[in-house]
């Protein structure tokens, strides 16, 4: 579980502006004309701007540096990787291969699997039904699910969003299952159907205990599901097409139950073999649980959500702030987690908002420097162990701001980056 801290450090972490990013504005200045100078300072002037240009351009081959440096410590397959400062692109870079076996190449249109980075659509999606007055975060589960048990009054949307309702995983349901990957058993187990599964939650947790810890892990999303396909009326997909993609111009945004299905323009997922080669990643995500993973987009797409969110297109300020804190625990602490948004410390007083996936994904934006880095991958050779997809997203972003990793400069390798503070 994610550690849980008191309403004193919070109070002081939330005065940055951690939940509200500063965008960037330039403003108009007037200049009078300058005199004429001599050709030597005219000359030595040029020298120094040279100079600065070409000191310009070291993050980025910093980034470069590093980027390659990762690729080749973990073997990833594929990355795209893009950085903005405010609303200015910064940096852009694919590489590696879409699908090893052909050949063809990453490009900022490649469609990647995000796995659990797409629980910040389901954040999205829910803050604007919030928005619309079609449910309360503080509504309880039995408002909106026929058959709760009385004790589940006490669960709330609030807390099915922060995975603070402390529901069991929809694994404890697989009873004398054969086992295997995760997302596979999952599958299994809403094969019985979304009643049945219901059903067999309200038996397992008839005294659910919200709001007095943490928990990762499917039970809260499938729940919260159920409530935001009775209130809009539709499939989950539906509602973050309508809520989400759509309105932030994401026009290869898409739901991707399986690698059985064929998604144009997508990349193959890879896993290690366990003797330095690669496999093919099987993967399934179930209908039911969209809301925790499932999406599927390209680099372009998800720069155009951060401009989207940035422009206040999706969401007021007064939501994203309320979706971007952290959440309250009947004890009075808080537990570092928001509502489908994984707000982090990294360096001291350096904060980010984000989310990061199975498939070493992430979408993260940083407080210092008001940076956004979206890091896409589709497998590797080597586990990864700590540089998680969060980490990769920092990693990048310290390149240009080596304070939010504890850096007094930027890391261009793997092993510059090794006493980073991720």
């Amino acid at each position: 579980m994610k550690r849980s801290r008191s309403s004193r450090e919070i109070a002081s972490a939330t005065e940055s502006p951690h939940a509200s990013p500063v965008v960037a504005q330039t403003r108009g200045r007037r200049f009078r004309p300058k005199p004429m100078v001599p050709l030597v300072l005219l000359v030595t002037v040029a020298a120094l701007c040279s100079a600065g240009a070409a000191k310009a351009t070291e993050p980025v081959e910093c980034a470069d540096d590093l980027l390659a440096s990762l690729r080749n410590e973990f073997g990833i397959t594929g990355m795209a990787v893009a950085v903005k400062r405010g609303d200015r692109m910064i940096y852009s870079r694919s590489s590696g291969e879409a699908h090893v076996e052909l050949g063809v190449p990453v490009t900022s249109s490649t469609i990647f699997q995000l796995s659990s980075t797409a629980k910040i659509f389901a954040g999205i999606a829910t803050m604007r039904l919030v928005e619309q007055d079609k449910l309360r975060l503080s509504d309880p589960v039995s408002k909106h699910l026929d058959g709760a048990p009385e004790a589940w009054s006490a669960v709330t949307v609030r807390h099915l969003l922060s995975m603070t309702a402390r529901l069991p995983d929809l694994t404890e349901l697989s009873g004398t299952d054969p086992g295997g990957p995760q997302d596979e058993i999952l599958a299994r187990v809403l094969d019985q159907g979304k009643r049945q599964v219901m059903t067999r939650l309200f038996e397992l947790a008839p005294n659910p205990d919200p709001g007095t810890g943490w928990r990762y892990g499917s039970g809260d999303f499938f729940v919260l599901q159920q409530i935001l396909e009775g209130v809009a009326g539709k499939p989950f997909e539906e509602i973050v097409r309508e809520q989400v993609f759509e309105p932030a111009g994401m026009l290869s945004a898409t739901y991707w139950s399986s690698d059985d299905q064929l998604v144009r323009g997508s990349a193959t997922g890879y896993y290690p073999d366990g003797e330095g080669g690669l496999v093919h990643r099987r993967f399934t995500f179930p209908q039911e649980l969209f809301s925790a993973g499932g999406a599927a987009t390209n680099l372009e797409d998800l720069l155009r959500l951060d401009d989207a969110i940035r422009d206040r297109r999706l969401l007021s300020k007064a939501s994203l702030e309320s979706m971007w804190t952290w959440q309250p625990l009947v004890d009075g602490n808080v537990v570092s987690y928001a509502l489908g948004w994984d707000p982090k410390d990294h360096a001291p007083g350096q904060y980010s908002i984000g989310q990061g996936g199975g498939y070493l994904t992430s979408f993260r934006r940083y407080d210092t420097g008001d940076l956004t880095v979206i890091v896409l991958t589709n497998g590797f050779t080597i586990d990864f162990r700590f540089m998680n997809p969060d980490n990769l997203a920092t990693a990048v972003a310290a390149v240009w701001e080596p304070a939010i990793a504890g850096l007094e400069e930027p890391g261009c390798s793997f092993e510059a980056i090794r006493r980073a503070q991720f």
